[in-house]
């Protein structure tokens, strides 16, 4: 049961642990009234009434803190995923920028764009249906426009500019 609690996403994992604390607070309420409505005369009764009522009164106090505190984190998490995308969208602007600088044709911004993103030859000329010779050819024609030796290099400029800021 706890492996399949784990695995929910933490928005749904809150839902569910507000909407439990909800159903227990009807069932305390409905205790409670069901007490009240039938109570012997005893103190012992009348105590265990008053814990009822103080422990549903506690119980909807946490389900309105948590309903704040997770609409709270709701908002935060569509900022940062805004953030996040924005931020995504400056690198990537980044590197384009850097493909246009370096004059590269559609095929060899193809081939470095799969550079940047850590792919091997091999996964490059899978993913374009080409040889391997032929991502050669065109990482050969990127290195020599961007004024690198080799794939480290290239990335290692990429790299560069976007802790900077500016274009190397």
């Amino acid at each position: 049961m706890y492996s399949a609690l784990t695995k929910m996403s933490l928005p749904f994992r809150a839902v569910v642990l507000v909407i439990t604390q909800i159903v227990c607070a009807i069932l305390f309420l409905i205790d409670l009234l069901s007490e009240t409505l039938f109570v012997k005369e005893g103190r012992a009764d009348a105590y265990h009434i008053m814990l009822e009522a103080v422990l549903i009164i506690f119980l909807a106090v946490s389900i309105a803190f948590e309903w704040q505190a997770g609409k709270k984190l709701l908002r935060r998490t569509v900022v940062l995923q805004d953030n996040l995308d924005n931020t995504s969208k400056a690198v990537f602007q980044m590197v384009e920028a850097h493909f246009d600088t370096w004059g590269l044709t559609p095929a060899e911004r193809d081939v470095a764009g799969f550079v940047v993103k850590g792919m091997t030859t091999a996964e490059i000329a899978e993913l374009r249906g080409s040889s391997e010779a032929t991502v050669k050819a065109h990482l050969n024609a990127v290195y020599r426009k961007s004024g690198c030796s080799n794939r480290a290099g290239m990335l290692s400029n990429v790299i560069d500019s976007l802790v900077s800021g500016r274009m190397h």
